[in-house]
C-alpha cells in the first residue's frame, strides 16, 4: 500500500478519529487511504497555506547573514563557519560608545592594543600581536604609529587562531578583518539615497575631533554605482601635558556593478597623519608605583661633551666608559649580571643583592676624587670620598667593581619626593615629536555572481613613512605592494 495525504491546518486528531471509526466499521484496509483523502479534499476549503517566516529585523546586525572570507579565505555566512569569529557592527560600535581600540575589549575579550607614544595602534589578540587585514588582505603591522579608526568600518571581524592557508603566514593567537564603509553592502546591495553624519566630540584633556561621513548612490554609462567617503580631523592634549594628539584622516571608496563584463571594480584608499610625542618617567622604582616616592637628583656625569643638548652614541662611551670589553651585557648605559648559583646549582635570589653591598663603586670614586666631581662639596660627597670600594666575592654573580658614572647620581642633589598628580602629566616628553604618515590604495576586479565559485584581480599598495625627533636613534620607511589573481 502506498499514498500520501497532505495535513496542514486542521488538528491529527480528527483524521484519527475518522480512522478508527472506519476500523471499528469492519472497513477493508486498502480503502481507508481513499476514505481519509476524500475527508481531507471536503475539508479543502478550510485549509490556509502558511508561508515562511523571515526575521529581518537586527538594528545592531549582532547575527550578520552577510557572507564573509575573513576566516577561509572565501566566502561562507557565518552561522555556517567552525571557527571563533567575533562579528562586530559599525551599528554596535555606536551604542556601545567604542570609539578606540581598547574600548573594543568590551565586545571582543582577548583583545587589546599596543600603546606607543599615546596612540592606540592594530587589533592584538590572545596576549601576541595580530595580523591586521583590510578587506581580506593583510596591511602593515600599524602598532603606535597611527591611530585605528574604527568609525571609518563597516564592519570589524576578530578571528580566534591562525588565518586560512590562502593568506599565507600569520600570528598564531588571531587576527582582524576590516571593512571599509562603502555605498554597496556585502550582499550586493546599494544605498538607494544619499546619506552621511557630521559629529564633534569633547572630553577630559581638550579632547577635540570632528568627522563626517557622506554616501552616495549614482550611476556610471547604465551601471550601479556607490561611494562614500569619511573624513576625520583631532586637536587634542593628553593626560602629559607636553604629549599632543593630532590627527587627519581621509578615506574614499567606490563600486562600480559590470565594469567589464560581469566584472565589479572596487576601489578606494586611506590617507592618515598622526602626531604625539613620548612621555616616559625615568628611574621607575617599585616604591614609585606603589607609594608614588620619586628619588630626585641630577646626573653626577655630564655626557654632552659637545654641548649640543643632545647626547650621542659615541658620547655615552666617552663620557661613561666601561670596564673591560664592550659587550652585549657590557656597555656604557646598560649592564647586565648573572646571577651566581647556590650549592645545588639553582640560581640565586635577588633579595640575597638587595642592598648588601657596603660601598661605592670605584668609577664613581675616582670620579669624585680626583675627576670632574672632585669639586663638589656636600656631606654626602665627602661621605662617599671616604668611603671603601667593595671587594668582588665569589658567587656574588658580579663581574667588576666598576659601574659607569653615567648611571650615577650627584649625591649633593640627590633626594625623594612624593608625587602628585600634577607632578605625573607635567613629566616632560622624551621624544619631541612623532609624525607618522599612513597611505594605502587598493584596485579590484571581482566576479561573484556565481556564489560556489569567484575571480579577483587585485592590487594594493601600503606604506607608512615615521619621522621621530628623539634622544634615541629611530627612524623607520616601510611600503608594501602586493598585486595578486585568485
Amino acid at each position: 500500500m502506498s499514498g500520501s495525504i497532505l495535513f496542514r491546518r486542521k488538528s491529527l486528531r480528527r483524521f484519527v478519529a475518522a480512522a478508527m471509526a472506519l476500523s471499528a466499521a469492519a472497513v477493508p484496509l486498502a480503502y481507508i487511504p481513499s476514505v481519509l483523502a476524500q475527508e481531507a479534499a471536503s475539508e479543502e476549503g478550510e485549509v490556509a497555506d502558511l508561508s515562511d517566516i523571515t526575521i529581518t529585523d537586527d538594528p545592531l546586525r549582532a547575527l550578520s547573514s552577510e557572507p564573509s572570507g575573513a576566516s577561509f579565505g572565501f566566502a561562507k555566512p557565518l552561522l555556517e563557519t567552525p571557527r571563533t569569529v567575533t562579528f562586530v557592527s559599525e551599528e554596535q560600535l555606536r551604542l556601545f560608545g567604542v570609539s578606540t581600540v581598547e574600548d573594543l575589549s568590551r565586545l571582543v575579550p582577548g583583545t587589546y592594543t599596543t600603546t606607543r607614544y599615546g596612540l592606540q595602534g592594530g587589533i592584538n589578540v590572545r596576549g601576541v600581536s595580530a595580523d591586521f587585514y583590510y578587506r581580506g588582505v593583510k596591511r602593515l603591522q600599524m602598532q603606535g604609529h597611527v591611530r585605528t579608526v574604527l568609525s571609518a568600518y563597516d564592519n570589524i571581524e576578530v578571528i580566534k587562531g591562525p588565518p586560512s592557508p590562502l593568506y599565507g603566514m600569520g600570528q598564531v593567537g588571531g587576527y582582524a578583518n576590516l571593512d571599509p564603509k562603502s555605498g554597496r553592502a556585502k550582499t550586493g546591495k546599494y544605498m538607494t539615497k544619499e546619506q552621511g553624519y557630521l559629529q564633534a566630540t569633547t572630553g577630559s584633556y581638550n579632547k577635540g575631533e570632528m568627522q563626517f561621513g557622506l554616501g552616495i548612490p549614482f550611476s556610471i554609462a547604465g551601471k550601479t554605482a556607490g561611494a562614500y567617503v569619511m573624513g576625520l580631523l583631532e586637536d587634542s592634549d593628553t593626560f602629559i601635558r607636553t604629549v599632543p594628539a593630532q590627527q587627519k584622516f581621509i578615506q574614499a571608496t567606490l563600486s562600480v556593478d559590470n565594469v567589464i563584463g560581469n566584472f565589479r571594480l572596487e576601489t578606494g584608499g586611506q590617507m592618515q597623519n598622526s602626531v604625539t610625542a613620548g612621555a616616559y618617567f625615568t628611574r621607575a622604582t617599585q616604591n614609585m608605583i606603589d607609594n608614588d616616592v620619586y628619588v630626585t637628583g641630577r646626573p653626577l656625569a655630564n655626557l654632552d661633551l659637545n654641548g649640543d643638548g643632545r647626547i650621542g652614541y659615541l658620547e655615552t662611551y666617552l663620557g661613561s666608559p666601561v670596564e673591560g670589553n664592550i659587550t652585549g651585557a657590557n656597555q656604557a648605559l646598560e649592564q647586565r649580571y648573572r646571577l651566581g648559583n647556590d650549592a645545588n646549582g639553582n640560581p640565586l635570589l635577588i633579595s640575597n643583592f638587595a642592598n648588601s653591598i657596603a660601598g661605592i663603586p670605584q668609577s664613581m670614586k675616582d670620579y669624585l676624587t680626583g675627576g670632574p666631581g672632585a669639586n663638589l662639596d656636600c656631606a654626602m660627597a665627602n661621605y662617599m670620598r671616604s668611603d671603601a670600594v667593595p671587594a668582588i666575592a665569589p658567587g656574588s654573580g658580579l663581574v667588576s667593581n666598576q659601574l659607569p658614572v653615567g648611571f650615577v647620581l650627584d649625591p649633593c642633589t640627590t633626594g625623594r619626593t612624593t608625587l602628585s598628580n600634577n607632578d605625573y602629566r607635567n613629566n616632560g616628553a622624551y621624544e619631541r615629536e612623532q609624525n607618522a604618515t599612513q597611505r594605502m590604495f587598493y584596485f579590484d576586479l571581482i566576479n561573484d555572481y556565481n556564489p560556489d565559485f569567484t575571480i579577483k584581480n587585485q592590487f594594493f599598495f601600503d606604506s607608512i613613512d615615521s619621522f621621530k625627533d628623539s634622544w634615541l636613534p629611530y627612524g623607520k620607511t616601510r611600503k608594501f605592494i602586493c598585486g595578486r589573481t585568485s
